[in-house]
């Protein structure tokens, strides 16, 4: 959800971790309790939910032909978005480990988004060192 949340706000929508958990709650965002919809967040936007890929690989070749990709990593425990990538390595905002990079090796798979409108300029959402997830909302 996070990683989520700082791809909406790379196109200038207002969302930090908690406003964007409280939008998600109120628009169909989890089911069973914490299971992140992918598809919801197009009720935000222009956001359009392709589907998975399942390596590094074609997360990077999703990502060149300008679709928005939040890969799986750490054997498929951890979610992240990656900001770029070069030779085989995806750059990422990962404020949960602090870490900058994964290798495409560590790809388990890749939830891709088209969006509608223009390209992402700041993938970056000040409120994400400042968020706790201890204060009982879902993650």
């Amino acid at each position: 959800m996070t990683s989520a949340t700082s791809m909406v706000a790379g196109y200038g929508y207002n969302k930090n971790p908690s406003t964007m958990n409280s939008w998600l709650k109120s628009n169909g965002g989890f089911a069973s309790g914490d299971l992140y919809v992918w598809a919801a967040i197009s009720k935000l936007g222009p956001f359009t939910f392709q589907g998975f890929v399942s390596t590094g690989a074609e997360a990077a070749k999703k990502m060149d032909e300008g679709y928005n990709v939040i890969i799986n990593v750490r054997s498929g425990t951890h979610w992240v978005l990656p900001t770029s990538h070069s030779g085989s390595t995806f750059h990422v905002m990962d404020p949960g480990f602090n870490v900058d990079s994964y290798p495409y090796s560590a790809v388990v798979r890749a939830g891709v988004y088209k969006h509608g409108g223009s390209a992402a300029a700041n993938f970056y959402v000040e409120d994400f060192e400042t968020y706790s997830w201890e204060d009982g909302e879902t993650e």
